[in-house]
């Protein structure tokens, strides 16, 4: 299981396995740590979804859109997503669904808003979505 912090010098973000906080705990020398006065091994992680704790997970992101312009449909989001059913948007804290027949819908790096009113240049506007680590 994957998270994510942010280094308090400069606000980098930075991902994390779960088990490297049982590394930190525990003694990563002998391989184990002391829970409820048992030892367990920590290379026996196992993530709760059945993974292995070998870092095949997902991290949820965020991404601010701007409205350059009053009506603006089409927004670039940088890269594409790699779960396009995770997309979730955002408008001034109001959900928006996915689809093409919905509100918006994404085709590779571009977002396409079709939703049923206007955008304005003072929209809020937060895609949220899972990327693959």
């Amino acid at each position: 299981m994957a998270f994510s912090l942010k280094r308090v010098i400069d606000g980098q973000q930075k991902v994390f396995l779960l088990q490297k906080i049982l590394e930190v705990l525990g003694d990563p020398t002998n391989d184990e740590i002391l829970l409820d006065g048992q030892a367990y091994r920590i290379s026996s992680f196992m993530a709760l979804n059945g993974g292995s704790g070998s870092g095949i997970n997902s991290l949820w992101l965020e991404q601010k859109l701007n409205v350059e312009q009053n009506n603006q449909q089409l927004f670039d989001i940088g890269n594409p997503i790699d779960e396009l059913n995770s997309a979730l948007l955002f408008i001034n804290g109001v959900f928006y669904p996915h689809g093409m027949e919905e509100s918006f819908h994404i085709n590779n790096t571009q977002l396409h808003w079709h939703g049923d009113f206007s955008l304005d240049t003072n929209d809020k506007i937060i895609l949220k979505f899972r990327k693959t680590i």
